[in-house]
């Protein structure tokens, strides 16, 4: 008998190529970096920089097609933060700087039909992707700002297209360039004894391009989305409870350059209330009632308003509150 696992003499003989595979990879990875950090009257400066080389050789066969090849890339990471901060004022600026580099599947162009009708295939041109992101925050007394930029050059999108007759779909990555996003939001709050609020207002834009196959032709498409948000909250918390009151609304508008069945204009608008009551023997009461309504969506299952109402009392005991029993309810409308 053959041992467990062993193969049966002049099993080589017997290979077919097309069903066969072999995949042998080796990685090197070198790696040096520097860092500054620095701590003055009113500044915190922080920075690094990375330099990472990676080497893979590459040997393997796939239906029928040999692959021996060696790639040397060098990706980069980069970091910088400066922070000013007073009694009043506090700024703060943030940079973070990174590429990739496209996965061995992606690069080595060799046709994947496993799946006959869905057929993928490497691109041996791709680029790595550089990616660039900065954010500034600034707290002034009760006031603050928050905004970001990101920016990906080479990045990574694939090539579909469509064949009527067979029904086979051919994928293949290729690099794209243009897409970006900022976003920003501006906030208030403020406390007294017993009550607060706070506002927030932010808005957001995306650049989103891809290609997209339009009568049998491939076309470089650009979804562009605009997104707006509100929130105002309340509370009041005297010592025998606590109640807050959040109203947010949501509007999101899509825009594409090619496929304009694909626009939409939607508005999500939401109203939560949230009440606690601390009862004698150290049992609390509570419930929080959400109401969410959505308009504008293409489904129109989707477009309706909802309501859920959660209920809750709890009972804490031992000497320092230590442990405590719970019973909720969820969804009771």
């Amino acid at each position: 008998e053959r041992p467990l696992g062993s193969l049966p003499e002049g099993y080589e003989s017997a290979r077919i190529d097309s069903l066969s595979s072999r995949d042998n990879e080796l990685e090197r990875t070198h790696h040096v970096g520097i860092s500054l950090d620095l701590n003055l009257d009113k500044w915190l400066l922080n920075a690094s920089f990375s330099l990472n080389r990676r080497e893979q050789v590459i040997n393997m066969a796939q239906r029928g097609r040999d692959i021996d090849t060696t790639l040397n890339r060098l990706t980069y990471d980069a970091h910088m933060m400066a922070r000013y901060f007073s009694d009043k004022l506090s700024i703060s600026l943030t940079y973070n700087g990174s590429s990739r580099i496209p996965t061995i599947t992606q690069l080595v162009p060799i046709v994947d039909n496993d799946n006959p009708l869905y057929v993928t295939m490497g691109n041996p041109d791709l680029k790595s992707s550089y990616t660039h992101h900065v954010n500034a925050n600034v707290h002034y007394g009760r006031f603050w700002l928050n905004a970001s930029m990101q920016q990906t050059f080479n990045s990574i999108d694939y090539v579909t297209t469509y064949d009527p007759v067979s029904g086979v779909r051919t994928s293949r990555p290729d690099n794209i360039n243009g897409q970006w996003n900022v976003m920003t939001d501006l906030g208030y709050s403020h406390d007294w004894e017993q009550f607060g609020i706070e506002g927030e207002t932010g808005y957001t834009y995306s650049r989103m391009p891809g290609y997209v196959e339009v009568d049998t032709h491939i076309t470089r498409e650009t979804v562009r989305r605009n997104i707006i948000r509100q929130m105002l909250r309340g509370s009041y918390t005297p010592e025998w409870g606590e109640f807050i009151l959040t109203a947010s609304a949501n509007f999101d508008c899509t825009r594409a350059k090619v496929q304009r069945q694909s626009d939409n204009n939607t508005r999500t608008y939401s109203l939560m209330a949230e009440a606690g009551v601390y009862l004698p023997w150290n049992i609390r009461l509570g419930t929080n009632f959400n109401s969410i309504t959505r308009r504008g969506y293409l489904s129109d299952e989707s477009n309706g308003t909802e309501f859920l109402w959660n209920a809750n009392a709890s009972w804490s005991f031992l000497k320092k509150k230590q442990a405590s029993l719970k019973l909720e309810v969820y969804d009771i409308l």
